[in-house]
């Protein structure tokens, strides 16, 4: 039986998008859209400047990977991830320092530019800064078309390592806004409320 194709639909849609993101700006610079897995980190993309030596740019390209795992979000979300994405290679054009040293911490300028530019709702984190991305439902009717496109094209999403799924099976697995899983009874989740101290939002069911 013919395995349907998953990942390819959805690059060049995502790719759609980004070239609709230069079109309006210009001096966005070209990049590399890579759909893989994050791993344990509790992200929903990464921006990489300089990844790619591409033929026929002299100068090597970035890179942008979006979370196969994150895809569950819909295709609102992986929009807004994108569109964070390209914010951060927005920046790097124009020689914005938008984070700390590190990478992770995202300061007032990083708000100021994905506001802007790309029309998102970023609110601040106690340890990531200004990352929190939303996208209001004005900037997705701006962007109606390419978040169709993307909704055609997302068939699947990486699924969590099965073995360690299994290794707790009688807990419930939940979610905060910025991604991070966590494990635990029933019973611990229904007596209180408990707080991800990276997005300040409060884990639920998944």
């Amino acid at each position: 039986m013919h395995t349907p194709e998953v990942i390819s639909p959805l690059v060049t849609a995502l790719e759609s998008a980004y070239a609709d993101m230069r079109t309006a700006h210009p001096d966005l610079p070209p990049a590399t859209i890579v759909v893989a897995s994050r791993g344990t980190r509790p992200v929903h993309g990464t921006f990489h400047a300089q990844r790619w030596q591409v033929e026929g740019i002299a100068k090597p390209v970035c890179e942008i990977m979006m979370a196969a795992e994150s895809l569950k979000r819909g295709a609102v979300e992986t929009w807004g991830t994108l569109a964070h994405e390209a914010t951060h290679a927005l920046c790097d054009a124009r020689g914005i320092q938008e984070t700390d040293k590190s990478g992770r911490r995202h300061n007032k300028k990083f708000a100021t530019v994905a506001t802007e530019a790309f029309g998102l709702e970023i609110t601040e984190a106690r340890t990531i800064g200004w990352s929190v991305t939303a996208v209001p439902e004005a900037t997705a009717a701006a962007n109606a078309e390419a978040i169709a496109r993307i909704d055609a094209a997302i068939m699947g999403q990486r699924c969590i390592n099965q073995k360690a799924k299994s290794k707790s099976s009688n807990l419930l697995k939940a979610e905060c806004d910025c991604g991070t899983i966590i494990r635990l009874s029933p019973k611990a989740l229904e007596a209180a409320p408990i707080a991800c101290m990276a997005c300040e939002s409060y884990f639920r069911e998944a």
